[in-house]
């Protein structure tokens, strides 16, 4: 992936490395999805474009948009990165596999 050729991704993971790499990826000129399960928390970023927990301060790209809906998120894209703790990657799977 390069930003010369844009992609759409969805990341799994709004704590600091999730976050980090979404906006990166939106910096590269890549369409970005942030999923995170606290959904309190992805409505706070979404408003602010700031996810003021982890990385504050470090605004969002235009490119970078925040989805609490798992179900939206997984179809949104067709490329997926998940950044969540490794105790939870057998569930999260199970739960999108469908």
């Amino acid at each position: 992936m390069s930003a010369a050729q844009p992609s759409e991704i969805s990341v799994y993971g709004a704590g600091s490395w999730g976050t980090a790499l979404a906006i990166h990826l939106a910096r590269c000129g890549h369409k970005v999805v942030l999923w995170g399960r606290n959904t309190a928390q992805l409505e706070e970023m979404a408003r602010t474009r700031v996810n003021q927990n982890f990385l504050p301060g470090i605004t969002f790209p235009a490119t970078l948009s925040l989805e609490p809906s798992l179900e939206r998120a997984v179809k949104a894209n067709h490329r997926h990165l998940l950044v969540i703790p490794t105790n939870g990657v057998r569930e999260f799977l199970q739960t999108i596999a469908p």
